[in-house]
């Protein structure tokens, strides 16, 4: 599975633009237990999700100039 994963970024890197690209530290990606669908390596404190969101506006306010 994870060279699948592996290949899968590798082709998304090639595509997308790097200013599209928002990377957050290991140390911010928190994990948060009582999310309603239950602990996963991808279910985020709200912080989180707040930040990609701020990231994904910049982006699209960029795109708009």
């Amino acid at each position: 599975m994870n060279k699948f994963l592996d290949m899968l970024y590798s082709i998304a890197e090639q595509r997308i633009p790097p200013k599209n690209v928002r990377n957050f530290s290991r140390n911010v990606m928190i994990g948060v237990d009582s999310h309603q669908w239950g602990l996963s390596p991808f279910h985020y404190v709200s912080n989180n999700y707040e930040k990609a969101l701020v990231f994904l506006e910049s982006l699209y306010v960029s795109e708009k100039k």
